[in-house]
């Protein structure tokens, strides 16, 4: 996992998702199945983790990123030739309720935005509810992505970086 986690996954993740297996890989596979041989790891195993997981009170999308993240490593595992299958992939999930969001009215979006008038962060606060922008998108708004003439304004869009590194991991 370690090697996985330092040498392959920052070649082809954002930085977000780099972030996303880092934590996973960190609080919840390595202490679980960390001391699992990767020619011994078993469907059954993996399954019995994540539903343990679930039976923990861990919700059922942080169990589906443990998944995502294990299946990712296992694949570059099975690419490099150390398992022949992937059995993170044969295990199976209940599906996540869908949640019921109610978005703000226009009314409401106004109230918020006059009592944010005096923060420091009420012009992303505006970013955010009229561009409909994540708070990522948000944070990394430089001026020059700003255009404000008389008769358009808007925002330029810009893509997102990406980790850098080299190697694969081969047998350890």
């Amino acid at each position: 996992m370690d090697c996985w986690l330092e040498h392959v996954a920052p070649l082809r993740l954002r930085d977000t998702t780099y972030a996303k297996y880092e934590t996973m890989v960190r609080l919840y596979l390595k202490p679980s199945l960390g001391k699992q041989r990767l020619d011994r790891l078993r469907v059954a195993t993996i399954q019995t983790f994540l539903n343990r997981q679930i039976s923990t009170g861990h919700s059922v999308g942080t169990v589906y990123a443990m998944k995502v993240t294990l299946s990712a490593a296992l694949t570059r595992a099975m690419r490099e030739e150390l398992i022949p299958s992937n059995p993170a992939r044969l295990v199976t999930l209940s599906s996540p309720k869908p949640s019921t969001i109610r978005p703000w009215t226009a009314d409401e979006a106004r109230l918020f935005l006059k009592a944010a008038k005096p923060l420091p962060y009420y012009l992303p606060f505006v970013f955010l509810l009229v561009y409909g922008l994540r708070r990522g998108e948000v944070l990394g708004i430089g001026w020059e992505d700003v255009a404000s003439t008389r008769t358009r304004s808007g925002l330029s869009g810009r893509s997102s970086g990406s980790r850098a590194s080299s190697s694969g991991c081969g047998q350890d």
